[in-house]
């Protein structure tokens, strides 16, 4: 399938919703927090990503959701690793996010870990995502990198 990624804007908030309610891992949202950006396929958007710099070195990833005719052919992987490349390059040197307990070895094959909240960077530790009740039985994961100043 030939898809393409496009950064988000508010005219793309229903249907980056639609994708979330769809994939039931969050509520509708009134605006858009931090950087989004779209996957489209035939014109219509199939899947989409959030990120979030919490602080000069710290960035959440949030909202990843495909529709569910469009999984499995790499679109979310792809999401997942345009934000990566994205808060690298704006000096993110942590990255953390919340996943479902099944997905959590696909994210361990690119370096990512789990980490019990307790243990977590206090931005991290800090961040709404992270303490929201309806995300506890979620796996936390981080990746840490060295700051490119050394």
């Amino acid at each position: 399938m030939h898809f393409t990624i496009h950064k988000a804007d508010k005219r793309h908030l229903p249907d980056i919703n639609r994708l979330v309610v769809e994939t039931r891992i969050g509520s509708p949202m009134e605006k858009l927090d931090g950087q989004y950006w779209i996957a489209k396929a035939n014109g219509r958007v199939v899947g989409s990503m959030g990120t979030t710099m919490i602080d000069s070195d710290t960035a959440v990833l949030t909202t990843l959701a495909v529709g569910k005719p469009y999984r499995k052919q790499g679109i979310g992987m792809s999401l997942f690793n345009h934000a990566v490349n994205h808060v690298r390059s704006h000096g993110a040197t942590t990255i953390g996010f919340i996943t479902m307990y099944y997905h959590f070895n696909r994210f361990k094959r690119r370096g990512f870990r789990t980490m019990p909240r307790k243990f977590l960077s206090e931005p991290l530790k800090s961040h709404w995502m992270f303490t929201a009740k309806r995300y506890m039985k979620c796996a936390a994961m981080i990746q840490s990198f060295p700051s490119r100043a050394n």
